[in-house]
């Protein structure tokens, strides 16, 4: 039997990239199966990947043992006073493998560990809590206040800036539920703006600016950023963040990212070695593209 703690860690990360579009909808009842047998081996604390067991009880104890909450008035609330890393951002370096940590960002339900990952469904975090070991993390009582401040104070959708911190996640199957040998990743669980629940919200006010969803959106990605950069993270996987059943707009999470990470003078320019943005859709893809290779805004 292996022990995951040891299993060398590999994936595919490289500068700023975008992830290839696929598009693999998989069936709920498949989904639901898959989730309840993931379930299963972490409870039993191993499974069996390409004919080795692999002993994942230690490392699911250490992740929950280790997960951290950050609450909205959190030091991450200093992001921009602080100096970037060293290291430059490289848009067009080519994909490559790395034994250094690997980031991984949770579009995370505000109110349910998981989202609804248990009753099948497909969005990304539901994807991450079946095919990992984050679930037990965000069901402990550390992550608690979490969830119990957004089912509080919801914000009309805007929700907080509070996050959970998942270290040591163990990434053990794929989404067609095969299992894999482990890879360990840091996990950011950070709800988007649901922009539509909040544009209702203006609409019933009688209130035509939404302009607080864009601060409050770049406030939001730019403290993932830094608590990434906080924990020594070097490579990090982020995505089209809030723009699906949250109604963001592509263009505006797309052009956050690239004003944080790539623009002349960008806070988070020399932060990390490797960004990829696993974007699986191909309209979304292709506007991220069009807004990642226009030329960065130079200031004056």
């Amino acid at each position: 039997m292996v022990s995951a703690e040891n299993h060398d860690k590999s994936t595919n990360t490289s500068g700023a990239t975008l992830s290839d579009p696929t598009v693999n909808l998989i069936d709920r009842k498949v989904c639901i199966s898959i989730a309840k047998s993931s379930l299963q081996h972490i409870e039993e604390g191993n499974y069996e990947a390409d004919g080795v067991v692999y002993d994942i009880k230690g490392a699911v104890s250490a992740t929950n043992n280790s997960t951290r909450y950050y609450p909205p008035d959190s030091e991450l609330s200093q992001w921009a006073l602080v100096e970037g890393g060293q290291v430059q951002l490289n848009q067009r370096a080519g994909i490559s493998s790395s034994n250094e940590r690997i980031g991984v960002l949770n579009f995370a339900s505000a109110k349910s560990p998981g989202g609804g990952f248990l009753g099948g469904s497909r969005a990304q975090e539901e994807s991450i809590a079946r095919s990992s070991t984050l679930y037990p993390s965000l069901k402990t009582t550390t992550a608690e206040p979490f969830y119990a401040l957004h089912k509080a104070h919801s914000k009309h959708g805007l929700y907080s800036h509070a996050m959970v911190y998942s270290p040591g996640v163990l990434f053990m199957r794929a989404d067609t539920g095969d299992w894999l040998p482990p890879l360990i990743v840091d996990v950011v669980t950070a709800p988007a703006v649901n922009a539509g629940s909040y544009r209702n919200h203006l609409r019933k006010q009688n209130i035509h600016e939404d302009t607080e969803i864009d601060t409050t959106m770049r406030e939001r990605m730019a403290r993932v950023l830094y608590l990434f950069e906080l924990q020594g993270v070097r490579n990090v996987v982020l995505g089209s963040f809030g723009t699906g059943a949250f109604k963001n707009r592509i263009e505006l999470v797309a052009g956050v990212w690239k004003e944080l990470l790539m623009s002349e003078g960008a806070r988070f320019q020399s932060s990390f070695d490797r960004v990829v943005f696993a974007v699986v859709d191909s309209p979304t893809y292709q506007q991220f593209e069009s807004i990642f290779v226009a030329p960065a805004p130079h200031s004056d």
